[in-house]
């Protein structure tokens, strides 16, 4: 869902951008949140902790989902848009004797750009998804102080209940204590 969402609104950026300059600057950022979104929903709605390697995973889902959808429908909307402006930049180019084969002026240059944007947005999405992981992974659970641990506390050191007079506890039982420093004693 992240993803798709992301590469909806990189579609949208890249649409308004082509009309208004500078819209489009920061489509780089996108599949990063769509790497963190996507962590953040899977781990809102699961009960385990997400750790690098899950982040990693549901950041490339989430970059593969976006490229896609820039690839199915971005690039031909792109194409539409650009084309003309591409075709007499080229122009441009060759008058100025820049030697460029006709192929790369079709639509297998936007295409090729957009399996290009695709790959990228997968590895930026991933390193999103391993910032999620990092912001979002650790999931506490109760248990001592809050932080999840679910473990009891370690035993005390070895020396702890103090340290002198071999005092013994009152009659009736309890810990032997001779020399001090045995756990429980009350001096």
């Amino acid at each position: 869902m992240a993803g798709l969402a992301v590469g909806a609104v990189i579609i949208l950026l890249g649409l308004v951008g082509s009309f208004i300059p500078g819209v489009g600057c920061c489509n780089c950022l996108l599949p990063i949140a769509a790497g963190v979104l996507a962590v953040y929903l899977y781990n809102k709605n699961s009960h385990a902790t997400v750790d690098p390697k899950d982040g990693a995973m549901l950041g490339a889902i989430a970059g593969v989902a976006c490229g896609l959808l820039n690839l199915i429908i971005g690039t031909p909307l792109s194409y539409f848009v650009n084309s003309a402006v591409m075709t007499a930049q080229f122009a441009q180019l060759r008058d100025q004797g820049v030697n460029l084969p006709e192929s790369l002026t079709g639509f297998a240059l936007f295409f090729v750009m957009g399996i290009i944007g695709a790959i990228i947005f997968t590895i930026l999405s991933t390193i999103g998804g391993l910032i999620g992981a990092a912001i979002f992974g650790k999931k506490g659970t109760g248990g001592v102080g809050g932080g999840g641990s679910t473990m009891p506390p370690p035993p005390p050191p070895a020396n702890y209940g103090g340290g002198g007079g071999g005092t013994q506890p009152p009659a009736g039982g309890g810990y032997s204590g001779g020399g001090g420093g045995t756990y429980g004693t009350g001096s």
